[in-house]
């Protein structure tokens, strides 16, 4: 971050920390991704991470099955409405 890159990817950034800790690392990354274009590769779909993305892909077994905005894709495909669904029945659990 510190050179500015126009392209910036980021994989499994945020899966070792808490959801305040995350919170705060995705309300800074909203502000530093503005402009340029930004790939956050994670298994892990959190409502701060959907204040800002404008495009999620879904892959499954290595195959991209779906691509468009999280309300899209929540009416229409069925492999990422399981994968919401998922976390947040285990954010309940917690």
């Amino acid at each position: 971050m510190i050179r500015n890159p126009a392209l910036l990817i980021l994989d499994e950034a945020t899966s070792a920390i808490d959801a305040q800790s995350e919170r705060l690392i995705h309300e800074a990354l909203r502000h530093f991704t503005k402009g340029r274009a930004t790939f956050i590769i994670t298994h892990s779909v959190s409502q701060s991470i959907l204040d800002f993305v404008t495009r999620v892909v879904v892959m499954d077994q290595g195959k991209l099955i779906a691509s468009g905005p999280h309300e899209e894709l929540i009416r229409t495909c069925p492999v990422y409405q399981r994968l919401y669904q998922a976390q947040i029945q285990q954010k309940t659990v917690d």
